[in-house]
C-alpha cells in the first residue's frame, strides 16, 4: 500500500491549476513556514520572500499530464519563501524576467515555437533561470552558447542510460531518449550530475553563472529516488535559500486490517515501544467480505481491538484507512460518478467503525482506487492530513509531490509523501531502504514516509530503525502538530502547542481531553462551561469532541493483548506483595521495639 493523502499533484491540478489555465497571474501562494514543522526546519538567515516566475508552453489550457506538472513545480517551490506567478509562454512579454527574482521555464511540448521576446530576456538579461525540459535548442540557434560553456547536440533517438550520478550517489531516469551536452569551458560550466552507462557518460545538467540546465523534466520521477531529488536539492541554489540539515521520518505500521494477527501484532507493538520510537498505525476497520454490501467489521475482532488500543494509550497515532470505492457499505451504494458523496460515506462510515473500538485517529489514508483529484476538496473538509495512495495510470502509480511535506492554500490540506518501499519480508530489504533513506538525503531537510507491514521481522525492523538514527534521521510524532478529522457526530484533533479548551470546541459541543501522558483521560459536559475555559491542552494531546448526547460508548481503555493484560496484573499484585512486605516488616520492627522498651524497663526496676 501507498498513502498519506492522495492530493500532491492531481489534487492541486483541479483546483490550484484551474486558476492557471485561466491566466490569473496570481497563482500567489506563500506557505507558512509552520508547515515545516514536520518536514523542514526553517529556512536559514533572514531572506527576503522572492518572486518566481513560473513559464511553461502547456497552453492557456495545459493537458492532465502537463497540468500535473505545472502543479507538482508549483509544489515545490512552495517549499521555499517565495511568491509564484505561472504564465505560459505564448503570454510573455518583453523584460517580465526583471520583475522577478528567479525565472523557471519548464519545457513540457517538444517543438513550441518560443517567442522571441522571451528567447531574448533569457539570453540579454543577467537575471537567474532554470531551464527545465524541451526546446533549449532555440536558444542556442538564435544565439551562441560560447559563453555559457556548454553545447546541445541533437537528441539520440535511443533511449540514454538510467543511472545519474549526483554527488557522488545513484539517482535513477526513466528510459528515454535525451540531448546531448557537452562541456567546452569547464572553468565557466560547471556540471551537476551525469548520466553513465556501460560505455557512455556524458553531462546530464549544467550550471553556468545563473543559468541552470536540465535537459528532461524531472517532476515526474520521484519515487525510488528519482532525479526529482537532484532538481530539488538545486532548488536551494536557483532560489538562494538554504534549508537548516533537518532529516524527518514518519514510522508507519500499514495495511493493519481484521485478518491481521493479533499476536504478531503485538510483538511488533512491544519491539517499537521498546526503542521509544513513535510511530502511526494505519488501520482499514471495515474490509470486504464474503457477501457483498457485508463488510468484515474490526469491531468483531477482540483480541486486535485490545492491541490496538493498548498502543493508542501508550502515544501511537492512528490513521485511518479509507476504504477503495466500492468497498464501504451499509445502505444503498452512491450513484455512480458522485465521488464527493461516495467518499463522505466511506469516512463516515470507517470513523464510526473505528470509534466503536475505541480508536481516534489524527490523519487518513486515501485509497490507491479512484480519482483522489476530483475527491480532494472532500477530504479538505474532513481532515487536514492525509497519507496518499498514488493512483495507477498505465502501470505506473503517480508520484507524490516529495521530497517535502506542503501545504495548500485553498484547501490547507497536508500531504505526506510515500517516498520508500514498505518493509515485509525483511531479506534484504533494509539495505535497499537505507539507500533509498540516503538518497533522499541529496535534499538537506528530507521527509521520508517508512512502512512496516505487520509480518515483518523484528530483526529487520530494529536495523531499519537503528540505521535510519544513525543517518541522523529523526522519527516525527504525528500527535505532536495539529491535525484534524471531522466527522458528523465526532472530531479528533491533536495540539503543537497550548490552546485553551473553550477556543477549539464548536458550539454546544461536548469534550474528552486523552493525555498526552499514557492513560490520563478528562471529560467536560454541558455544565462544565468554566472549566472549559479555565483548562489548557497540551502539545501531543488528543482532543475528542463530540455532539451533546453522541458522546462515543468507548472513549478511552486501557486494555490491551493477553501479555499485556498479564504484566499489569502481575504489576499490581507485585506491587500489594511489596507493600504488604513493608507493612510487615514495619510492624515486627514496631513489636520487636516495644519488647527491647519493655524488658529495658524490667531491668531497671
Amino acid at each position: 500500500m501507498a498513502w498519506y493523502t492522495g492530493i500532491g499533484s492531481e489534487r492541486n491540478s483541479n483546483s490550484r491549476l484551474d486558476v492557471m489555465a485561466t491566466i490569473q497571474p496570481a497563482i500567489r501562494g506563500r506557505i507558512a513556514l509552520a508547515v515545516l514543522l514536520l518536514a523542514a526546519s526553517v529556512t536559514g538567515g533572514e531572506a527576503a520572500t522572492q518572486s518566481v516566475l513560473l513559464v511553461h508552453d502547456a497552453g492557456r489550457d495545459p493537458g492532465p499530464a502537463e497540468r500535473r506538472l505545472i502543479s507538482s513545480a508549483v509544489d515545490l517551490l512552495f517549499h521555499f519563501d517565495v511568491d509564484v506567478t505561472v504564465v505560459p509562454v505564448q503570454d510573455y512579454t518583453s523584460h517580465l524576467l526583471v520583475e522577478y527574482s528567479a525565472t523557471i521555464y519548464l519545457g513540457l511540448r517538444e517543438g513550441v515555437n518560443l517567442p522571441d521576446a522571451f528567447l531574448v530576456d533569457c539570453y540579454d538579461l543577467d537575471r537567474t533561470v532554470c531551464w527545465i525540459g524541451a526546446n533549449f535548442e532555440q536558444l542556442a540557434a538564435r544565439y551562441s552558447l560560447g559563453r555559457y560553456g556548454f553545447e546541445i547536440g541533437p537528441t539520440s533517438p535511443e533511449p540514454a542510460p538510467t543511472r545519474v550520478i549526483y554527488q557522488g550517489m545513484p539517482y535513477w531516469r526513466a528510459e528515454l531518449p535525451l540531448p546531448r551536452i557537452t562541456c567546452t569551458r569547464p572553468d565557466v560550466c560547471a556540471v551537476l550530475a551525469t548520466v553513465r552507462g556501460d560505455t557512455d557518460q556524458r553531462p546530464y545538467a549544467v550550471r553556468s553563472g545563473r543559468l541552470w540546465y536540465f535537459p528532461e523534466v524531472l517532476l515526474d520521477h520521484a519515487r525510488r529516488g528519482g532525479t526529482y531529488l537532484i532538481l530539488a536539492n538545486e532548488m536551494h541554489e536557483v532560489l538562494a535559500q538554504t534549508h537548516g540539515d533537518q532529516r524527518l521520518a514518519l514510522l508507519v505500521v500499514t495495511a493493519v486490517d481484521p485478518d491481521t494477527d493479533a499476536g504478531g501484532l503485538s510483538a511488533l507493538m512491544r519491539q517499537l515501544n521498546g526503542a521509544r520510537t513513535p510511530f502511526v498505525i494505519e488501520v482499514a476497520a471495515l474490509t470486504p467480505g464474503p457477501v457483498p454490501g457485508e463488510p468484515i467489521r474490526l469491531s468483531s475482532k477482540r483480541g486486535l481491538i485490545g492491541v490496538l488500543r493498548g498502543a493508542q494509550r501508550e502515544g501511537a497515532s492512528i490513521v485511518a484507512s479509507l476504504p477503495a470505492e466500492g468497498e464501504h457499505t451499509g445502505g444503498a451504494a452512491p450513484a455512480s460518478g458522485a465521488a464527493g458523496p461516495s467518499l463522505r460515506a466511506g469516512l463516515e462510515q470507517v470513523i464510526g467503525e473505528l470509534a466503536r473500538c475505541g480508536l481516534y485517529p489524527v490523519a487518513l489514508a486515501a485509497p490507491r482506487d479512484g480519482d483522489i483529484g476530483q475527491e480532494h476538496p472532500t477530504l479538505a473538509r474532513a481532515c487536514s492530513t492525509v497519507l496518499e495512495r498514488r493512483v495507477a495510470v498505465e502501470g505506473r502509480y503517480l508520484p507524490p509531490a516529495m521530497p517535502f511535506l506542503i501545504e495548500d492554500n485553498e484547501n490547507d490540506l497536508r500531504v505526506m509523501p510515500d517516498n520508500l518501499s514498505p518493509l515485509i519480508e525483511g531479506r534484504g530489504e533494509v539495505e535497499t531502504l537505507l539507500e533509498a533513506a540516503r538518497r533522499q538525503a541529496a535534499v538537506p531537510d528530507p521527509w521520508i514516509t517508512v512502512r512496516i507491514a505487520p509480518e515483518a521481522p523484528l530483526q529487520s525492523i530494529t536495523l531499519l530503525v537503528t540505521g535510519l538514527q544513525s543517518m541522523g534521521y529523526e522519527f516525527v510524532d504525528l500527535r505532536d502538530m495539529t491535525n484534524t478529522i471531522q466527522g458528523d457526530s465526532l472530531r479528533v484533533r491533536t495540539f503543537d502547542s497550548e490552546q485553551v479548551l473553550a477556543d477549539v470546541l464548536p458550539d454546544g459541543w461536548d469534550a474528552t481531553v486523552l493525555g498526552p501522558e499514557p492513560g490520563t483521560m478528562d471529560s467536560f459536559g454541558q455544565s462544565d462551561a468554566r472549566e472549559k475555559e479555565q483548562t489548557l491542552v497540551s502539545p501531543g494531546a488528543l482532543l475528542l469532541t463530540y455532539r451533546r448526547g453522541s458522546k462515543p460508548k468507548t472513549v478511552f481503555a486501557f486494555e490491551g493483548d493477553p501479555q499485556q493484560i498479564t504484566e499489569r496484573a502481575v504489576q499490581r499484585i507485585a506491587r500489594v506483595v511489596v507493600l504488604f512486605a513493608i507493612g510487615a516488616s514495619a510492624l515486627l520492627l514496631l513489636i520487636y521495639s516495644l519488647h527491647v522498651a519493655q524488658r529495658r524497663g524490667a531491668r531497671e526496676r
